[in-house]
C-alpha cells in the first residue's frame, strides 16, 4: 500500500516532504507495524494510563503558557501528573497495543509540545531508551522513536505519517473500527492544531457521514468528532457555531437558558468547558460559569484523575472572582 491509496477524503498529506530520508523510515516502520500479522485488530482499545496522563500534562503545560483560564496551578498540576506518570511507565513499551504509534505521533507532536518542547524530548529520550531495553533495535516502534528524536520538531513528519496511518487502518479495517475513529480523531486534532483548518473539517465531516450511514445521528464516535469540528469554529472565534456544534456533543436543547445536558460521558464533560469558554467570550459570564458548574458535577461522575475535576474547578474560580462572586465558590470546593 502506498500513501495514495485509501478513501480520497482523507488525502490531508502535504507535499513536497523536507525531510524525505526520515519520512521513509518512518512509514516504512508504520506499513510493518500496521500489518494483520503483527497485531490484533480484534480487541477494542486500551489506552494506558500512561498516555492518558501524558495527554493531561502536556495540555496544562499548554494553559499555563497561554495564560488561559484556569492557568495559575496549571503548570504545577502538569509536572505533577507527567512525573506520575512517566515514574509507572515500565510496561508502555513492552505490553505494545495497536494504538501506541497514534499516540507517539499525535501526543508528541512538534505542535501539540510546541508550549514546551523540553517535555517532548524528555519524553521521546524515556521511550527511546525503554524501547531498546525491551524491543530489537530494528522494531517498529524502536524506529520510529529513533526518528522523531531527530525529526528537528518537523510538523510535516508527523501529519504526513498520521494520515498514513490512518488511509492504511480504513482500507485494512473499514472506517467505522474503534482503531480507525481513534486514528481520525488524532489525525483532526494534529491538523488543527498545526492550522489546517480546511483538511481537519474535510476528514472529520468524511468520517462523521459514514458513521451517521450505518450508526444513525448522535453515536458517541460521531460526537467525538463533532468536537473537533466545534474546536476549529473556537479557533477561528465563532462562538456562536462552536457553541451549536457543542450542544450537539452534549445533548442540550437550544430553547432552556439553563444546562440540562443529556450525556455525562468524558466527552461531554471536556466540551462543558468548551461552552464556558466559548459564552465567556461571546460576553455571557452567566452561561460560562453555569457550565463550568456542570462540568464540576460531571466530571465528578466519569474522571477518573481527581486532578482534572481540579483544573475545572480553577476555572470556576478564577471567573467567580472576576465577577465578584467569590462567596459562591465554598460550595465547590472538593471536600
Amino acid at each position: 500500500m502506498t500513501c495514495n491509496e485509501g478513501s480520497t477524503s482523507l488525502r490531508v498529506l502535504p507535499s513536497p516532504d523536507p525531510s524525505r530520508a526520515i519520512l521513509d523510515h518512518i512509514l516504512f516502520s508504520i506499513r510493518t507495524f500496521y500489518t494483520p500479522g503483527n497485531f490484533d485488530a480484534s480487541t477494542a482499545i486500551s489506552r494506558p494510563r500512561f498516555w492518558e496522563d501524558t495527554y493531561l500534562g502536556i495540555y496544562w503545560m499548554k494553559v499555563a503558557a497561554h495564560s488561559q483560564r484556569g492557568s495559575r496551578e496549571s503548570r504545577n498540576r502538569g509536572f505533577q501528573i507527567l512525573k506520575k506518570s512517566t515514574a509507572g511507565a515500565f510496561n508502555v513499551i513492552c505490553h505494545t497495543t495497536s494504538s501506541i504509534l497514534l499516540e507517539l505521533l499525535s501526543t508528541l507532536a512538534p505542535v501539540n509540545t510546541a508550549a514546551s518542547p523540553y517535555v517532548r524530548q524528555g519524553l521521546l529520550a524515556f521511550l527511546h531508551e525503554l524501547a531498546r531495553e525491551q524491543l530489537s533495535k530494528c522494531h517498529p516502534i524502536t524506529l520510529v522513536l529513533e526518528n522523531l528524536r531527530s525529526d528537528n520538531s518537523d510538523n510535516d513528519v508527523t501529519i504526513r505519517a498520521l494520515g498514513f496511518i490512518v488511509e492504511r487502518l480504513h482500507a485494512m479495517l473499514g472506517p467505522l473500527h474503534e482503531l480507525s475513529i481513534y486514528g481520525t480523531n488524532r489525525l483532526c486534532e494534529t491538523l488543527r492544531r498545526s492550522g489546517d483548518y480546511d483538511a481537519a473539517l474535510r476528514v472529520a465531516q468524511g468520517a462523521i457521514s459514514a458513521m451517521r450511514a450505518i450508526l444513525g445521528p448522535g453515536s458517541l464516535q460521531e460526537r467525538y468528532l463533532l468536537r473537533q469540528i466545534e474546536h476549529v469554529y473556537m479557533d477561528q472565534c465563532d462562538w456562536v457555531a462552536a457553541i451549536s456544534v457543542c450542544f450537539e456533543v452534549v445533548g442540550q436543547r437550544l430553547d432552556i437558558d439553563y444546562p440540562d445536558p443529556l450525556y455525562h460521558d468524558k466527552c461531554a464533560v471536556l466540551v462543558m468547558e468548551d461552552i464556558s469558554k466559548s459564552c465567556e467570550f461571546a460576553g455571557n459570564m452567566e452561561q460560562a460559569i453555569a457550565w463550568l458548574k456542570q462540568a464540576i458535577i460531571s466530571g465528578s461522575l466519569v474522571w477518573e484523575q481527581a486532578e482534572a475535576v481540579g483544573h475545572i474547578r480553577d476555572k470556576l474560580k478564577e471567573l467567580l472572582e472576576q465577577e465578584h462572586r467569590e462567596d459562591e465558590f465554598a460550595y465547590w470546593v472538593e471536600h
